[in-house]
Parts: C-alpha cells; structure tokens; sequence
C-alpha cells in the first residue's frame, strides 16, 4: 500500500474589511472571499486566541498559546494536522494581525 502524499501548504488571500483596534477587537476579515468576524480569546488578562464567526454562525476557534503552536478547530486543521503552515484560516489571521501590527 502506498504512502499518502502530504497536504500542501494552505493558500488564499485575505484582506481586513475592517481592522481590529489596540486590544485586537471589533476587525472583519475576509479570507477567500468570506468574511470572518475576528473576537480575542482570553484567559483572564492573558489574550490565548482568537474566534472566527462567519455570518452563517459557523465558528473557528484558533489557539495562538497552545504547546504546538498556533492551531485551528476547522476540519482541514484537524484531518491535516502535518499541513506546513497550518490551515487556511491560521495563515491568513497570522498574516493580517502581523499587517496590522498587532503581532
């Protein structure tokens, strides 16, 4: 039986609709198209993440303080832990708050 091949690394574009402020609230992301409410996740002063809403109440929640690294609850994440990079949603919020200078 054959190996599987490894997932290639996620691609995409993102672009704030609207950037979140000093305390990393109130942005709308758009990755691929679709747009992402962006909430910090905190664990009492400690920002540990963030939650990704889409209009349609589906959420993602991403880890930034985890023992892996930064890591997503999505599907491709959890089916595709070995993806280099991450998922889609893990690259593009690492990118934007990185352009927005909030990492």
């Amino acid at each position: 039986m054959g190996r599987a091949t490894p997932a290639r690394p996620a691609t995409g574009v993102y672009q704030w609709l609207q950037k979140p402020n000093a305390h990393h609230e109130g942005g709308v992301l758009a990755i691929n198209g679709t747009a992402y409410e962006v909430l910090p996740l905190f664990d009492g002063e400690a920002l540990v993440g963030y939650r990704l809403l889409k209009p349609d109440a589906t959420m993602y929640d991403l880890e930034t303080a985890g023992p892996r690294g930064w890591s997503c609850d999505c599907a491709d994440a959890t089916f595709h832990p070995e993806r280099q990079g991450g998922c889609k949603h893990v690259k593009a919020l690492k990118a934007a708050l990185r352009a927005a200078g909030l990492l």
